[in-house]
């Protein structure tokens, strides 16, 4: 099981160094991966570590990106790619994704590429046809190629909301998107200790893409603990 710690946008300098400190408590784990804002990547040295974006160009001239080559250069080892939160306030679409995957790729950067479906197409049914349409961007690479990506699935409906997915509709679902891609693919939204407890032992499932629980340092602590 991969767990991916996204910190979102949380947590000021002092924080952080609490944060980090109370990690001593606990072992590392290859699992864990933590995701904090960008210039705290530095703080977790010697960790699992993920980005929670990428940028589509190089490094040069480019102000305000982060170029996958500085990324690389900090110890990233994943990126997030394509969260609900981008799409909707940076509108990032299909052409720009494809873009961030490619330059990832290129650098060694395995891409976390997220997909859900708002509440509104949950509750008329329409989630398979968000899903693929958000897919699509992926079927034009090899399928050696997405061996190398992994999907995390967050319907957008249950981010932050304090409510999960059917268990069964769950396992339904990920079985849908392997056979469509190939991918390793996580869960997120709304993930707790009692969701995970709950939801890893979906054969199908690979891990977690976690959020607000990751700013919680006892369940963190707990969740480094899991072997």
């Amino acid at each position: 099981m991969l767990y991916v710690l996204n910190h979102k946008n949380h947590l000021k300098k002092d924080e952080i160094i609490q944060y980090r400190n109370s990690l001593e408590k606990s072992p590392q784990n290859s699992h864990v991966v933590f995701a904090p804002v960008a210039c705290y990547l530095s703080y977790f040295e010697g960790y699992p570590l993920a980005s929670q974006d990428i940028s589509s160009f190089p490094e040069g001239p480019s102000t305000g990106e982060i170029a996958p080559q500085i990324l690389k250069s900090l110890g990233v080892s994943y990126s997030i790619i394509g969260h609900s939160e981008r799409r909707r306030n940076q509108h990032e679409d299909n052409s720009i994704l494809r873009k961030k995957i490619e330059a990832a790729l290129h650098e060694g950067i395995i891409p976390i590429f997220c997909i859900g479906e708002g509440k509104e197409d949950y509750l008329n049914g329409n989630t398979k046809t968000i899903l693929e349409e958000q897919m699509n961007l992926l079927f034009a690479f090899p399928k050696e190629v997405l061996r190398n990506i992994i999907i995390a699935y967050e319907p957008v409906w249950a981010i932050g909301s304090g409510v999960a997915i059917q268990k069964e509709a769950l396992k339904e679902l990920l079985k849908w998107i392997k056979e469509k891609t190939n991918c390793q693919v996580l869960y997120g939204g709304s993930v707790d200790l009692d969701i995970i407890a709950s939801f890893k032992d979906i054969e199908e499932l690979d891990g977690f893409l976690i959020g607000g629980m990751s700013l919680e340092i006892d369940k963190v602590l707990k969740l480094l603990s899991l072997s």
